[in-house]
C-alpha cells in the first residue's frame, strides 16, 4: 500500500530524526546534519503533524525521544540502511554496466532512454 500525500515520507526526514535522537541536541544534531538548527526543527515539527504522533519532548536545549518516537525510528534506521543498500547496489551494477561497455542511463540521450522498456 502507498502512502498518501499527507503521509509520503522521504530518506532525509528519516535521518534527521535518527540525528536528533543520537545527538539529544537540536543544535548538534542540526550541525550533523548541515542544516540550521531552526530547519532541522521546523522539519521535526512538520513530520510530527504529518504523522499525527510526538517524537521527541523539548526541554530548554536537551531533546527526548518519546515512546512512539523510538518505534518510528527503530523503523526509520532500517529504512535508510536499506537505502544505503540499494545505492550501492546501484552503483556495482552501474560500473559492471560500464565495464562490459553497455550504456549507462545517466549518460544516455532522451531518444536512447525511449527504447528502453520497463
Amino acid at each position: 500500500m502507498l502512502a498518501t500525500k499527507s503521509t509520503t515520507l522521504n530518506i532525509q526526514q528519516l535521518e534527521y530524526i535518527i540525528a536528533v535522537d543520537r545527538f539529544k541536541n537540536l543544535r548538534i544534531a542540526a550541525d550533523y546534519c548541515y542544516v540550521a538548527e531552526a530547519t532541522l526543527n521546523s522539519m521535526i515539527k512538520k513530520l510530527e503533524v504529518q504523522l499525527g504522533i510526538v517524537l521527541f519532548t523539548r526541554v530548554k536545549k536537551d531533546v527526548f525521544t518519546t515512546e512512539a518516537g523510538a518505534e518510528i525510528i527503530v523503523e526509520a534506521k532500517k529504512i535508510v540502511h536499506q537505502s544505503e543498500v540499494l545505492a550501492a547496489i546501484a552503483k556495482r551494477i552501474k560500473g559492471n554496466l560500464k565495464d562490459q561497455g553497455q550504456p549507462v542511463p545517466s549518460e544516455m540521450t532522451e531518444a536512447e532512454l525511449e527504447t528502453l522498456s520497463i
